[in-house]
């Protein structure tokens, strides 16, 4: 019988190995500066040093050392957040994007409550430039793109897209001061949650061709939607047009073009939603000059609607056009004019709409804007079934001078 030799038998024993973490990282890869955080609530800082450089800081301390890249070297950069709460600053001074260049800014803020403030001051874009921004789920996430300053040339293009997905958000586009001769589009969407979504283009020349593009999608919940033009220039064969999606939810919608000069082209078209949605237009000391137009249409959808219009001390020699198409509920159009107010000859200020089911009230001072000779009024409001009130005196003259043109 064969002894058996004692064989040394190995025990294997699995042991908890050291936590390893990934670190926050920055590299180029073919001309795309790549940026990505790491799982924890990151700080990233993109920037510009003196030589020209553009920098990435993962560190707020003063003291901090931070990465440098050749910026000639860029054509896009690409910001990844990962999970966590984090705070991604990109602020690029007097940039330039040549006319024979292209520049993209690719951020996505990931899992967390994250906050984006791209700053581009005093840019001069006579190539394209591109700024998307994806904040992911979370509460209480902001992003922001500020042109403040900014030169958009014939031959620029600017496209700015900011997806708020899911939860609170608040998204906004800036451009104060700057002057457009190109083209600029901009897309915010709010999605699920109550958003504020904002594009102000205020003090600026939006010069002759230049084209401004701006839709703006709240989705479900209370959304707070604001559209600025307050104090700029809408030079001659310039067009903005503006689409604005509210959603269910009470929505509040502010379209601003206070002390502005518009000789090209506006159009505006809000979409409520259901639920009771408040949209107000206010034109206050602008004017509408010889060839000039703008538009609104506002649909209100299922709710109680109210729409309001300020037409304080404005001067209209094109044509203003407002359309109201209430839908069902109880709905209100308000019209706010002052004495200061005129209808220069070939100046036309047309307002009308529809009502459906539900009670409907016009509240107008209309009386303030009685037109000058060779000018325009024209109300046109059937808004509903129920009886409206009596009508002012400045309806009956419309009337008169409706019922004497037959004559004629």
């Amino acid at each position: 019988m064969t002894k058996r030799k004692n064989v040394r038998r190995r025990v294997f024993r699995l042991e908890n190995l050291e936590h390893r973490m990934v670190l926050s990282t920055a590299a180029v890869v073919d001309q795309v500066l790549h940026i990505e955080g790491d799982r924890n609530d990151n700080y990233i800082a993109v920037g510009m040093n003196e030589a020209g450089q553009v920098t990435v800081d993962f560190d707020p301390a003063p003291d901090n050392e931070p990465l440098a890249f050749d910026a000639e070297a860029l054509s896009a950069i690409s910001i990844d957040g990962g999970r966590g709460d984090d705070q991604i600053i990109v602020n690029l001074p007097q940039s330039h994007v040549a006319a024979d260049q292209s520049l993209a800014l690719e951020i996505n803020g990931g899992q967390g409550s994250d906050s984006v403030d791209v700053a581009l001051p005093e840019i001069a874009v006579d190539g394209e430039l591109s700024v998307h921004i994806e904040l992911g789920q979370g509460n209480g996430e902001e992003a922001s793109v500020d042109l403040a300053g900014a030169a958009i040339s014939a031959d620029g293009v600017v496209n700015i897209h900011i997806d708020g997905g899911q939860g609170q958000d608040a998204a906004s586009v800036a451009l104060d001061g700057g002057m457009v001769e190109g083209a600029l589009h901009v897309t915010l969407e709010g999605g699920s949650g109550e958003d504020a979504l904002a594009l102000s283009i205020p003090n600026s020349e939006i010069s002759e061709g230049a084209a401004i593009s701006a839709v703006l999608k709240a989705g479900p919940a209370d959304d707070a939607v604001a559209v600025d033009f307050s104090g700029s220039m809408i030079d001659a064969e310039a067009a903005i047009d503006v689409s604005i999606e509210g959603g269910p939810g009470d929505n509040s919608i502010d379209l601003t073009l206070t002390d502005a000069l518009i000789e090209g082209m506006v159009d505006l078209r809000v979409e409520g939603g259901p639920h009771d949605d408040a949209v107000a237009l206010d034109l206050s000391g602008s004017e509408l000059a010889a060839g000039g137009s703008l538009a609104l249409h506002v649909d209100g959808g299922p709710g109680d609607d109210a729409l309001s219009i300020a037409l304080n001390e404005v001067l209209v020699e094109g044509l203003f056009e407002a359309n109201f198409d209430a839908g069902t509920g109880d709905d209100t159009l308000t019209i706010e004019a002052s004495a200061g107010g005129q209808i220069a000859s070939g100046g036309a200020v047309a307002i009308g709409g529809k009502g459906g089911p539900g009670v409907d009230l016009l509240n107008d001072d209309l009386l303030a804007l009685t037109p000058d000779d060779g000018g325009e009024l024209n109300v046109d409001l059937p808004l509903g079934p129920e009886p409206l009130p009596p009508p002012t005196d400045v309806l009956i003259n419309i009337v008169k001078r409706r019922f004497h043109r037959l004559l004629s």
